[in-house]
């Protein structure tokens, strides 16, 4: 059995080992990397690639209730030169990008093309920088070290460890890895925009997303770096760390190698700069704006219904405790200047959920999912003045962690809480 599972994860990982063409994600080569350093790897990748599938088949008849869920995220930034010690605001910028693009709400959306309109998703998942630390302290989701290293990002020390992760060679180490994306802000090099680890593909103090400050968000040093200035870099490797492909594949310059999503048009090569509709590559039109190729940010656009089939079974089968993980109190969206984010109490919950609402009046639409996503209730309750408590009768409700989502003219917020 053991040679089953290990045979395929090298035919998929050896024709990366000659890369003919300079790319702009090291997440395909590294995979093939960290196979060569850490064996053990190869068998824990396909274990978890047999969850993953096992759970998308299983949903695939019957599709899972789903509402949005929050991801609690921890951005290391690693630099040498203070340049690179990049602000609060740029940070900001990526998440924001993140949450717009995971939820269909960028843009670009509105100019596909029609052949691939009705494949683009809302992968309802949310991203929020962690309000609390592993040791439950109150945090900013941020932390910062200045190294002596040039291009840390990728240096691998002589037992094996890449050196940005870890503060004894120089880097930051990770925040437990089962409860929080961390993300590294590092110098690269070598041409390389970013790299991701797929479920299963790297140690747990390496399991994450590495971005180079210049492709980080939209604003600071990043502003600058057109074409590829708008996050995009980030969204293409948190696709790859929810175990998405390139959409051509991981091998060049063939029409045999796939991405393993169905409605992605099977396609030879990646698209760079911004084509035009249409484009036909293995005798389909090639879907090049979609966020896993390599056209510039300004032409990235989509994820798909299978891709987000592909994420949400990498969220739930692999990456399960990111769910549970209360680090991230609320999430909102679009929030307007100068307004607070609703207080939820007491949490943990016994018998009633107070949320004291600073928005102005009218009605507000509350629906309360478990970490699978199923409805345990759902009610409409009329603000009459700003600062108004809402109150929810929770008794009823199974011991475990819940999202409360909460709906108002203005904005919207996810809130998490724990019923005892």
């Amino acid at each position: 059995m053991r040679r089953q599972l290990f045979i395929p994860i090298l035919a998929f990982l050896l024709p990366l080992a000659g890369f003919a063409q300079q790319e702009k994600c090291f997440s395909s080569q590294l995979m093939f990397e960290n196979l060569q350093r850490w064996p053990g790897l190869a068998d824990q990748r396909a274990l978890l690639e047999q969850e993953m599938k096992a759970f998308e088949a299983a949903h695939e008849s019957a599709p899972m209730e789903r509402m949005v869920v929050t991801i609690p995220v921890v951005v290391h930034v690693v630099y040498k030169n203070p340049y690179d010690n990049i602000s609060q605001a740029q940070i900001q910028s990526q998440i924001d990008v993140l949450n717009t693009d995971f939820r269909k709400l960028n843009g670009e959306i509105g100019g596909l093309p029609v052949i691939f309109s009705g494949l683009s998703a809302d992968v309802e998942f949310q991203f929020c920088l962690a309000q609390v630390d592993p040791q439950g302290n109150a945090s900013n989701g941020i932390t910062r070290q200045q190294t002596y290293l040039s291009n840390i990002a990728l240096l691998v020390s002589t037992d094996g460890r890449r050196r940005v992760h870890y503060d004894d060679l120089g880097g930051t180490n990770a925040w437990n890895p089962n409860k929080y994306l961390n993300i590294w802000v590092a110098r690269i090099g070598s041409g390389f925009y970013g790299f991701a680890t797929p479920p299963g593909t790297a140690p747990a103090a390496e399991d994450g997303v590495v971005i180079d400050p210049i492709y980080f968000g939209t604003e600071g040093i990043a502003a600058s770096s057109m074409p590829n200035h708008l996050g995009r870099t980030a969204t293409h490797e948190v696709g790859h760390y929810f175990n998405l492909y390139h959409i051509w594949g991981n091998g060049f310059n063939s029409c045999a190698d796939d991405d393993e999503v169905a409605d992605t048009p099977v396609q030879r090569d990646p698209y760079s700069g911004c084509p035009s509709h249409p484009q036909s590559s293995c005798g389909a039109s090639a879907m090049f704006m979609n966020y896993m190729d390599y056209t510039d940010d300004g032409c990235m656009a989509m994820f798909t219904l299978g891709q987000k089939s592909r994420m949400t079974a990498a969220l739930y089968a692999a990456r399960p405790e990111l769910l549970s993980n209360l680090a991230c109190t609320y999430v909102s969206t679009g929030e307007p200047s100068g307004l607070s984010a609703p207080d939820v109490y007491p949490n943990p919950a016994t018998d009633v959920l107070n949320i004291d609402w600073p928005l102005s009046a009218g009605q507000v639409s509350a629906r309360i999912t478990d970490m699978q996503g199923k409805t345990w209730m759902q009610a409409v309750a009329t603000v009459n003045n700003n600062a108004e408590t809402l109150t929810y009768e929770v008794s009823a409700l199974p011991a475990g962690v819940y999202c409360l989502h909460l709906y108002g003219a203005e904005k919207q917020y996810t809130l998490k809480f724990i019923k005892i």
